[in-house]
């Protein structure tokens, strides 16, 4: 019956995100693009304190942080400001009323995934399929 409930768990959410990329977000809404995600990350968090998974289980520990901070720091400052140039140059990126709220959509965003994806599909199949991935 866990399976089936982990089944069904991985299912509603997929299905939440799909609405959310197919229906929500091309109507173009700044408040119901960030109450969507929102209420990804609510779900997300509800189900890991459902399955009773700590921080360290779901990847959110702070003794590496600063480690991978140093690693990758550097390379990803210098990624946006060539990407910030690259955008300017070919005028894709335009400096409107909208540009920090749309940012702070795609920063919102991209941290959702992430955290949407190694905390609660990667675990949830992990379960599904009794593969140990941590330890």
């Amino acid at each position: 019956m866990k399976k089936v409930w982990l089944l069904v768990e991985i299912g509603l959410l997929y299905l939440i995100i799909l609405a959310l990329i197919w229906i929500i977000f091309p109507l173009g809404s700044f408040v119901l693009d960030l109450g969507a995600l929102l209420l990804i990350l609510g779900a997300v968090t509800l189900s890991s304190a459902y399955h009773r998974k700590t921080l360290k289980d779901i990847g959110i520990r702070w003794d590496n942080f600063y480690g991978s901070l140093k690693q990758v720091g550097s390379f990803t400052v210098i990624l946006i400001v060539l990407l910030l140039v690259m955008g300017i140059y070919y005028r894709s990126i335009h400096f409107t009323y909208r540009i920090f709220p749309d940012f702070l959509v795609y920063l919102v965003w991209a941290f959702l995934q992430q955290y949407t994806f190694q905390t609660f599909f990667n675990l949830r199949f992990s379960e599904l399929f009794d593969w140990k991935i941590y330890g």
